[in-house]
C-alpha cells in the first residue's frame, strides 16, 4: 500500500463523529455453531467517547459479540449499524473499512517478524510498480514509530522479534497495527490477561485517551480492575443474552462481579 508522507499523522487518528454520537448498533443478533446457541438477540449500543465493558460468565457470547461486531465471525439474523450505516461484516477487512478493530485475546501477531514488520505488514510503502517496485523501510519505521507513539509505547525496539517482546510490548504493538488503519471503534477482547501492573496502567491510560479523542471503546473482561479502572458503563450478558446494563460509578464492586457472574445487577 502506498503511503503519503502527509497520512503519517502526527495526532489520534479517528473516524468517530462528535462526542456522545451513536457509532455501533447490534439489533437483535443471533449466532449458532451447529446445535449450540450462542447468541440470541443480543443488542448493544456504543457511543463516541465511551468506554464500556462487556462481562458475563464463560460461554456467555462476549467474545462472539465483539468478534460479530468486527467481521471475524458472521451473524445469522439480526442488524449491524455502524456510524448510522447499515453494516454487512463478513470478513475482518470489511469491519476495519467501516472503522471497527478487534483485538483479539492472542493479539495475532507474526512471532518470527519484526516489530516494523508486523506494523506495516500488509501495507509496507513501497515505491515503483510491478515488479520494479522495492519496500521503503525507513519511511515504514517512521509509520511504526507513529504507530507505537498512539499506542502510548514509543521506545520499543522496531526492530526486535515480535516473540521476543513482553506481554505488554506485544499489547502495543497490537494496538499499533489497529490505531494506523483510524478506527472509530476498538474492540479489546480481555486486554489485559497477560499484563503485569505496571502495563495494566499503561494501558488504562491509552485507553481513557483514545476514548477522549473520540473513539468508541469496548473491554470483554473478567477483571473488576479493569471495568472500574477504565469503563463507563457495564453491559452483563448471560447464555446469548443481554441480561442487565448500567453506568459505572453507579455500582459497587460486588455489584460489577455479580454482573460478572451473570446475575442481572
Amino acid at each position: 500500500m502506498n503511503i503519503e508522507p502527509r497520512e503519517i499523522v502526527t495526532h489520534l487518528p479517528t473516524n468517530a463523529l462528535e462526542l456522545g454520537s451513536t457509532l455501533l448498533v447490534a439489533d437483535r443478533v443471533t449466532k449458532s455453531y451447529g446445535s449450540t446457541h450462542v447468541l440470541a438477540e443480543a443488542s448493544f449500543r456504543l457511543r463516541s467517547g465511551e468506554v464500556v465493558g462487556v462481562v458475563g460468565p464463560n460461554g456467555s457470547g462476549k467474545s462472539t459479540l465483539v468478534r460479530i461486531c468486527s467481521g471475524h465471525a458472521v451473524l445469522d439474523s439480526g442488524e449491524l449499524r455502524i456510524q448510522q450505516r447499515d453494516a454487512k461484516l463478513r470478513t475482518p477487512r470489511d469491519g476495519i473499512a467501516e472503522g471497527v478493530c478487534l483485538l483479539t485475546q492472542d493479539d495475532e501477531l507474526f512471532s518470527e517478524l519484526s516489530v516494523c514488520e508486523n506494523i506495516c505488514a500488509g501495507r509496507e510503502i513501497t515505491v515503483g510498480w510491478g515488479l520494479a517496485s522495492f519496500i521503503q523501510w525507513h519511511r515504514c519505521q517512521v509509520f511504526a514509530k507513529q504507530g507505537l507513539e498512539l499506542a502510548g509505547n514509543p521506545n520499543i525496539d522496531l526492530d526486535k522479534p515480535a516473540g521476543e517482546l513482553s506481554g505488554g510490548q506485544r499489547k502495543a504493538l497490537a494496538l499499533a497495527r489497529a490505531l494506523l488503519v483510524r478506527p472509530a471503534v476498538l474492540l479489546l477482547d480481555e486486554p489485559t490477561n497477560s499484563l503485569g501492573v505496571a502495563e495494566q496502567r499503561w494501558l488504562y491510560e491509552t485507553i481513557r485517551k483514545l476514548s477522549s479523542a473520540g473513539l468508541g471503546v469496548v473491554i470483554v473482561s473478567h477483571s473488576v480492575r479493569d471495568i472500574r479502572a477504565v469503563t463507563t458503563r457495564v453491559v452483563a450478558m448471560s447464555e446469548g443474552r443481554i441480561v442487565s446494563e448500567g453506568e459505572t460509578t453507579q455500582m459497587t464492586d460486588s455489584q460489577i462481579g455479580l454482573m460478572m457472574a451473570g446475575c442481572e445487577s
